[in-house]
C-alpha cells in the first residue's frame, strides 16, 4: 500500500502515579463508548509530536510536553491503514476534565 492509504494518528499517555488516562468516546462521535487515549490525525507537514500536543490543547484544553514516543503500529481497516502513534507526555496537575470529544474519563493501572 502507498503512504496515501495511510492515516497518521497520535494518542497522548499521560502516567499519574502508575496509573494511565483512558478517555470514552462521546456518544455523538464515531466509536461511541470505545475507550481510548486522546489524540488524534495528524495534518500534512505537521509532525506527530506537534500534532498532539495541538490534538491536546483542541480536546481538553491542556498544554502538554511531549517526552517521546512509545509505539507505532498499523491496523488495516478496510483500504485503510491506520497507523497510530502513542507518545508519552507531562502535563501539569489534571484537576478535572472536560471534552467535547469524550464524555468520562479514568486513571487505570
Amino acid at each position: 500500500m502507498s503512504e496515501s492509504n495511510i492515516l497518521h494518528v497520535v494518542g497522548a499517555i499521560f502516567v499519574r502515579d502508575s496509573a494511565v488516562l483512558a478517555c470514552r468516546r462521546a456518544s455523538h462521535k464515531a466509536a461511541a463508548g470505545q475507550w481510548e487515549f486522546p489524540g488524534g490525525k495528524v495534518d500534512a507537514g505537521e509532525t506527530p509530536h506537534a500534532a498532539l500536543i495541538r490534538e491536546i490543547k483542541e480536546e481538553l484544553n491542556l498544554d502538554c510536553e511531549t517526552i517521546r514516543t512509545f509505539d507505532v503500529s498499523d491496523t488495516l481497516v478496510g483500504n485503510q491503514i491506520i497507523r497510530l502513534e502513542t507518545i508519552l507526555c507531562k502535563t501539569g496537575e489534571i484537576s478535572e476534565l472536560q471534552s467535547s470529544d469524550h464524555d468520562k474519563f479514568i486513571w487505570l493501572t
